[in-house]
């Protein structure tokens, strides 16, 4: 649920524009964040980065950014986002083999 509820929240802030984000994560931060609590054992800190760094992401799919919203520092960038939507990183993670390579020569020259 706690998935979901990060889900739902991106998409609230990108179509629904709440008056005051901040206010809305902060009453709802421990709800998104359960799962991670429950599953890891990680600071309070690094809780809430993984919680944002996937909200991040969700945001990014939809084409906006988490500094847009004022929820974290400006000066704030998750590393292995690269600025990219989950679908560029994904067709970035493809696998060419030199079989696949290779079948380019055996296409037909018309």
């Amino acid at each position: 649920m706690p998935y979901v509820l990060r889900r739902l929240f991106a998409t609230l802030l990108v179509y629904s524009c709440p008056n005051n984000p901040k206010e809305l994560w902060l009453k709802f931060e421990y709800a998104m964040s359960e799962d991670i609590i429950r599953s890891n054992t990680l600071t309070s800190r690094q809780v809430r980065m993984q919680v944002l760094e996937q909200i991040n992401g969700f945001l990014q799919s939809m084409g906006k950014d988490i500094n847009a919203f004022d929820l974290v520092p400006r000066d704030l960038v998750f590393a292995n986002l690269e600025n990219q939507t989950r679908e560029i990183r994904a067709e970035r993670t493809i696998v060419i083999t030199q079989e696949d390579l290779h079948a380019i020569l055996m296409l037909n020259d018309k």
